[in-house]
């Protein structure tokens, strides 16, 4: 541990020290999915997806979708960048996941959405014919 530096601009003085603290620049999403998480939104997910886990070290569908999810609100255009986000230490414990999913997996997901009528069938939605 190295001592704190402190540095005067003016009227201001910051302090630089060191944390065990994991720092991510995504951290601006915790407002967004602690409000998900008090409208049970992972439980309502779940259901609404037509996936199933094929193998034991397959990541949890709903762990997909909300990597996605969490993807997209970072600004990711596609599945590579949504992927990037692996290297982010905070957002798996914050989406209370194993791992955020690589571009693979993503893509692997998505095909199981091969067509809007499907999909919402798949979400059980009343206006939609079976």
């Amino acid at each position: 541990m190295t001592e704190v530096i402190k540095l005067k601009t003016g009227k201001k003085t910051i302090s630089i020290s060191t944390t065990e603290q994991k720092l991510s620049a995504h951290a601006g999403q915790t407002t967004f999915w602690g409000f998900l998480h008090l409208r049970k939104f992972r439980v309502a997910l779940a259901g609404a997806l037509p996936h199933v886990r094929t193998s034991p070290n397959a990541l949890d569908p709903t762990g997909i979708a909300l990597g996605f999810i969490a993807g997209i609100l970072a600004g990711a255009d596609k599945l590579t960048r949504i992927a990037h986000l692996r290297g982010d230490p905070l957002l798996p414990e914050l989406l209370e996941i194993k791992r955020l999913p690589s571009q693979s997996t993503l893509a692997r997901s998505l095909r199981d959405f091969d067509g809007a009528a499907k999909t919402l069938r798949s979400c059980g939605l009343p206006w939609t014919s079976a």
